[in-house]
């Protein structure tokens, strides 16, 4: 008789070990010249092993949701993982209008780009199930995509205040922000401290007025360079997005730069043993002490908005970053200050149109993101701003061109027979209150006992009614 061929036997998937259990006495049959031997009667039983195990789908990036407004791409690469080394499917449902996938099938991992630009007419939730499967099953994700109107900018931090706003404004200006290179980065620089009056020069930041060539950038002695308004030895380190972050740089004079090294902010203190005034000839507006370094009135403003805008920016979040904060104690480390001092310094010298310039032209030709702090000042005091006396107008604006409990040189101080205190050189256009103090304890207790709007020639006269042998007075401002 011919010989019968019987089908190979194929192991199942998944099972490592196996043994033949008869139901009746195995038989072979063994045909001479045939070179063949089969075996009838065999069952396999599973001695260990894994479970089917369907494709892994994976997004990048890994979220599974994204918001955007209308008119903005949205791209995402779909990957489908299987160790079995099977051939594996992978595909999309519910596609949106003008959605492109193409799919794919192969062996593992597959990957596919998932692209689409929303219409103005597609604003809503839409929700695209991605599927992969090979012979142990099928897996699914879905990416859900919501489409917005163009909203402004900062439309979802309008109406924040503290840390809301805070963690609004980091949201919103990481969000397709650009770490530049370091040809992008020096060429930015010479392009956003252009000075208007000389397209050949660039403005100095410790140096208000003073104009000097693009071309003597890196020359020694007194050419210009790159300062960090937030040093890079306070967090920023030698790489990542925050060491080249441009809402951070000024073009300053080489020596000035080295001499304020990673300083803190802050009014110099004639007192302290390293009180220089000015800190260097070359920039005869400045001064420092032993751990703070004050620039020019022109540029604190500047510099403080600078600094409040890495403090939103940047909480370690991103790779080579740290999570920036102030701190009144230098001795820190990834913190600025003085915080109080920066309140003032925003407040005194808000923004201008330079700067303002030098914000668009950040956003528009280079790093593709704002500074908030010089779009909407008011914001520096939602966020970082206290009210002491609980008034409802913060401390700062309280402290604009009025005296400083916190300072004893800035108190007027009355005797018991005194029925008037007179205030001159006082600018016009804000509410003015007096507040009394009396010792309490160890400390000093405040009351408001008079508040008027109206000057004569600069003056203001206030009756007032001293209780103690030690009573002392403030005068405060509301901003205008």
């Amino acid at each position: 008789m011919p010989h019968k061929h019987r089908p190979a036997l194929r192991r199942p998937r998944g099972h490592d070990h196996c043994r033949a259990r008869p139901d009746r006495p195995a038989r072979s049959q063994n045909h001479s010249g045939a070179g063949q031997v089969a075996i009838d009667n065999i069952s396999w039983t599973s001695y260990g092993g894994a479970d089917p195990e369907p494709p892994v789908l994976l997004f990048a990036p890994g979220s599974d949701s994204v918001l955007t407004e209308h008119s903005a791409p949205v791209a995402l690469t779909v990957t489908a993982t299987e160790p079995n080394e099977d051939t594996v499917r992978l595909w999309a449902a519910d596609l949106p209008p003008g959605a492109v996938f193409a799919g794919a099938t192969g062996a593992a991992p597959l990957i596919a780009s998932f692209s689409w630009t929303p219409a103005e007419s597609q604003t809503g939730t839409h929700a695209v199930v991605f599927y992969a499967g090979d012979p142990d099953g099928t897996n699914s994700r879905t990416f859900s995509i919501e489409v917005t109107p163009i909203y402004p900018y900062y439309h979802y931090a309008e109406g924040l205040t503290g840390e809301a706003l805070k963690a609004q404004l980091h949201d919103i200006i990481s969000s397709g922000a650009v770490e530049l290179n370091d040809t992008q980065e020096n060429d930015a620089m010479k392009d956003i401290h252009t000075d208007p009056g000389n397209s050949d020069n660039v403005l100095l930041l410790y140096q208000p007025g003073v104009s000097v060539p693009k071309s003597i950038y890196n020359d020694s002695p007194d050419g210009w360079n790159k300062e960090h308004g937030w040093p890079e030895s306070r967090g920023l380190g030698n790489d990542g997005p925050d060491q080249v972050d441009l809402h951070n740089l000024y073009a300053a004079h080489m020596g000035v730069n080295a001499l304020r090294g990673n300083l803190y902010f802050d009014e110099s203190n004639p007192s302290d043993p390293g009180y220089r005034s000015p800190a260097t000839n070359a920039a005869p507006l400045t001064s420092m002490d032993s751990d703070s370094f004050e620039p020019p009135p022109a540029s604190r403003g500047n510099i403080a908005r600078a600094v409040f805008y890495m403090v939103a920016r940047y909480d370690g979040s991103e790779p080579d970053t740290n999570f920036l904060s102030f701190s009144d104690d230098p001795s820190h480390t990834n913190t600025m200050g003085i915080l109080n001092t920066l309140l003032r310094w925003h407040a005194q010298d808000p923004p201008d149109d330079w700067e303002r310039a030098r914000n668009e032209r950040i956003f528009t030709f280079w790093q593709h993101n704002r500074n908030p702090f010089v779009d909407r000042p008011e914001w520096v005091e939602a966020i970082w701003g206290t009210d002491s006396d609980g008034n409802g107008v913060t401390d700062t604006h309280e402290w604009i061109a009025g005296t400083d409990p916190g300072r004893s040189n800035s108190v007027f101080a009355a005797s018991l027979t005194a029925t008037q205190i007179v205030c001159t050189a006082l600018s016009t256009g804000a509410t003015w209150r007096l507040y009394e103090g009396s010792f309490r304890s160890n400390d000093i207790v405040w009351k408001p006992v008079a508040e008027t709007n109206r000057l004569q020639s600069g003056t203001l006269v206030f009756p007032v009614a001293p209780t103690g042998a030690a009573t002392f007075y403030h005068l405060r401002a509301t901003r205008p």
